[in-house]
């Protein structure tokens, strides 16, 4: 076994210039890094980069989750746990979940190995932190299994943020509470006479971390690639710390989401899915505690919020966006920065590459703001590289300007949104034909549409707003009928079509769209199977059928069904000669 070199592993007791160990093993007195020399500082980090434990540690967790992934596809399949796209998706073929078990796992056997002390050089680092190794296991198999019953089974939303925030409890009560914020100019600020407000700002920052990863993961390796990015951050501040447990982590996690971006990355075989997303949010926010762990508790470091500055960004922009716009900051989209890229033109490895290099400038000013020290001005550069950086995001993706036209909407938008509640409660099963018929002609008077019919995948049922095969006149410009998918009840695919009676402007297509999809979100199959189903080749509209996505069901040489750029969250559009809306 292979003994630790004294740059990695100070002997416990013996105060080093970066950190001092108490009887715990735990870093006690923190460094103020500018003290030292950088090129001593560099060379710690060289010293972590030459460990042979890293190195097997790295290569061990890529070639696990290489071996595994492919084993967990077939098992996602097996189980059902697959996307098949639909609203706000961007994909629209069926694509496996259940991808985060290929990378929880080598992680969590790495906290196991470190809990029987086989960690080569680490050894010593290690030997004292056997709590915190059974915390971050337990967390991470609770948080894996919690999100894979999602993926397989679906789980309301309530009952996700339960467990979260018990597993959130969990950290905060084994103490890592955080105790105190590092505010550049200022320095720490400790509360730890406030009783409770430690553990209640641990479990926000757990939950908040943990449903940011989950929020950006609606591309092809985009939660990965930003995961990997801001997983690479706290090894360096865990390093320039002297937390080594939590660098070993650290690399380990890299390792597994290197592998995994091979299976990932556009076009991908295999999705995080929640199991993925939400391990990935929960592991980082809790190595950034244990990460910045000092004598009496964790100190929420300003590097640790800028190492994961990508999703809070995308999680405070959309809570912005969305209550500009009159929706709930909780209500799902498809208005997201990636979702914004693409619609700019850019593919999905463009866009996941543009988001990569924001990931990259935000690892850049989290290693500066921990090497410079809070009470000096030039504490101020780091936090002047991460805002133009997010700053620098929002205008390329025009938020700026949809917000303000959002804001300028939002009465109507909030009328928009109580019928459609009103809409959604009222077309349940046994409601008389009378009633469904009505129901829908004022969906059309409201959002200003020419129609609107709603049809189960497989045929079972159809619900509209008019005899459609009799209304011929209204397909004189069939390229402005758009569609979308939503899922019934019971998990089954629902097609949405409909047709504007008019010009409308992109915000306004976006608003009629998402109203649209929370009303038919979740319909009740039975509803449309009492509405009458329909023959399996008959026809919504004369060459336009309603599950027209399907390539093998159109009609040679009457339309091309394509997915649109536009506005409308993410709806097609059918007509003869394929056209894309504008953006923003």
């Amino acid at each position: 076994m292979i003994r630790a070199a004294a740059p990695l592993v100070p002997a416990r007791g013996v105060q080093r210039n970066r950190f001092e160990w108490n009887a715990d093993g735990r870093a006690g007195r923190p460094f103020r890094n500018l003290g030292r020399p950088g090129a001593v500082i560099v060379l710690d980090i060289i010293g972590y980069l030459k460990s042979p434990t890293c190195w097997v540690v790295l290569l061990g967790c890529f070639t696990v989750t290489t071996f595994l992934t492919p084993m967990v596809m077939g098992l996602a399949h097996w189980l059902g746990g697959v996307e098949g796209g639909g609203y706000r998706k961007i994909h629209k073929s069926p694509t496996p979940l259940l991808g985060g078990l290929a990378v929880s796992i080598p992680f969590i056997a790495v906290a196991l190995a470190c809990l029987s002390g086989k960690t080569g050089m680490f050894q010593a680092a290690t030997a004292g932190h056997v709590w915190d190794f059974v915390v971050i296991t337990a967390g991470c198999v609770g948080i894996t299994v919690l999100g894979a019953v999602d993926d397989v089974r679906g789980m309301r939303a309530r009952y996700k943020l339960l467990g979260q925030i018990l597993i959130g409890t969990l950290v905060a009560s084994s103490g890592y509470a955080i105790q105190a914020v590092n505010i550049p100019l200022v320095g720490v600020v400790g509360f730890e006479g406030i009783v409770g407000l430690g553990t209640l700002l641990t479990i926000i920052w757990i939950v908040s971390i943990t449903n940011a990863v989950n929020l950006i993961d609606g591309m092809d390796g985009l939660a990965a690639g930003v995961s990997l990015i801001a997983a690479a951050s706290l090894a360096v501040l865990a390093g320039l710390n002297g937390s080594a447990f939590v660098v070993l982590l650290c690399v380990a996690l890299v390792g597994s989401l290197l592998a995994f971006l091979r299976f990932n990355w556009h076009p991908a075989r295999i999705f995080l899915g929640d199991t993925g997303s939400m391990f990935l949010g929960f592991a980082l926010a809790t190595l950034s505690l244990m990460g910045s762990y000092k004598a009496h508790g964790s100190v929420l470091m300003l590097a640790a919020v800028m190492a994961l500055g990508i999703p809070i960004f995308e999680t405070c922009i959309s809570m912005v966006r969305r209550h500009a716009g009159g929706f709930s900051i909780f209500s799902a989209d498809s208005r997201h920065t990636h979702h914004r890229l693409l619609r700019m033109g850019m593919s999905q490895r463009q866009a996941a590459a543009v988001l990569y290099a924001g990931g990259a400038l935000c690892f850049a000013a989290a290693v500066l703001d921990a090497m410079l020290p809070k009470e000096s001005p030039q504490s101020l550069i780091p936090s002047g590289i991460f805002l133009v950086t997010l700053m620098s995001i929002a205008v390329v993706a025009g938020y700026a300007t949809t917000i303000a036209a959002k804001f300028g909407r939002r009465k109507e938008t909030m009328r928009h949104l109580a019928f459609a509640r009103y809409a959604a409660m009222t077309l349940v099963p046994g409601a008389s034909h009378q009633t469904i018929s009505r129901i829908m002609e004022l969906v059309c008077s409201e959002f200003g549409l020419n129609f609107i019919a709603v049809e189960c995948d497989g045929r079972r049922g159809q619900i509209s707003s008019l005899d459609l095969p009799e209304n011929h006149h209204i397909c004189a410009h069939p390229r402005s009928i758009e569609r979308f998918a939503v899922k019934a009840s019971n998990g089954s695919r629902v097609e949405v079509v409909f047709q504007h009676s008019g010009e409308r402007a992109a915000i306004e297509r976006h608003t009629v769209a998402a109203c649209l999809a929370q009303i038919f979100e979740g319909i009740n199959v039975a509803l449309m199977e009492e509405a009458g189903p329909k023959r399996w080749d008959e026809e919504l509209l004369p060459g336009i059928s309603l599950l027209t996505h399907r390539k093998e069901h159109a009609p040679a040489g009457r339309f091309e069904a394509f997915m649109t750029t536009s506005d409308a969250a993410n709806v097609e559009v059918v007509g003869e000669m394929p056209h894309a809306e504008g953006t923003n």
